[in-house]
């Protein structure tokens, strides 16, 4: 909101907007995506569950089947957070054009960037000191985003004499809109009636390709470009589908 205004956009109109957005993107039982009403609900649920187990109130069977009704409301509600990020950066673009977007993400993520990944500065503390704190980000960032194909969080991870790779089928944000979601049977983000908006120009903050989705270039900004620019070296390195070939 603080970048629209900065470029002259009414809190009226961007209100409009994510009200189409939240209508857009409505739940399966119809409702508009909620931001915080849902979320309230989950972070109670989740926090009734957590004081029944440590009260030893619930049995195994009982904990696991609530543990899925509340993976699943993490779902519709992180998947609902994503796509309405691809739809404000698509309102962005459309307005402003697409080298807007990486405005918006330096006016929105420069600050937090600074507080989460400061201590990955090679400035500082080497790469190879904080090689598995960055491994164990990487693992409860990409769990966090449900990724795999049974939204489960599935991970394949290999090592070799230079690398770790951390592999997952779909990514459960970017990947998942861009190819389209199968639990709920929608199509790809860059479709009707989303028309969510992909790259048609080579960006620095977009891995200098096309067909990189607004939200996906996110991963760019954050873990390549910004890192290179502030401290000289990239915090992970990452390979984003392209739209339509590669998702």
């Amino acid at each position: 909101a603080g970048f629209l205004a900065s470029r002259g956009v009414s809190a009226t109109e961007l209100q409009d907007e994510v009200e189409r957005l939240e209508t857009l993107l409505a739940f399966p039982d119809g409702l508009p995506f909620d931001t915080a009403a849902r979320w309230t609900q989950l972070a109670r649920g989740a926090g009734a569950l957590a004081h029944r187990l440590r009260a030893f109130e619930v049995t195994s069977d009982e904990a696991l089947a609530e543990l899925e009704i509340l993976r699943e409301s993490w779902r519709q509600h992180h998947d609902r957070g994503a796509d309405l990020q691809s739809g404000l950066l698509t309102f962005v673009a459309n307005r402003f054009g697409e080298n807007a977007i990486g405005e918006a993400y330096a006016h929105v993520l420069e600050p937090y960037l600074q507080e989460r990944y400061q201590p990955f500065d090679i400035r500082e503390h080497s790469y190879e000191e904080t090689l598995y704190r960055n491994l164990y980000l990487s693992f409860e960032a990409m769990r966090g985003h449900l990724v795999g194909p049974d939204r489960n969080g599935d991970i394949e991870v290999r090592e070799d004499e230079e690398k770790y790779v951390i592999a997952f089928d779909p990514c459960g944000s970017g990947g998942r809109g861009q190819r389209g979601d199968p639990v709920e049977g929608t199509p790809s983000r860059s479709e009707a009636p989303y028309n969510f908006g992909v790259t048609t120009e080579e960006h620095d903050w977009a891995w200098n390709e096309t067909g990189i989705c607004y939200y996906c270039a996110h991963c760019c900004y954050a873990l390549e470009y910004w890192p290179a620019h502030e401290w000289g070296h990239p915090l992970r390195v990452i390979d984003s589908p392209r739209y339509p070939d590669e998702t």
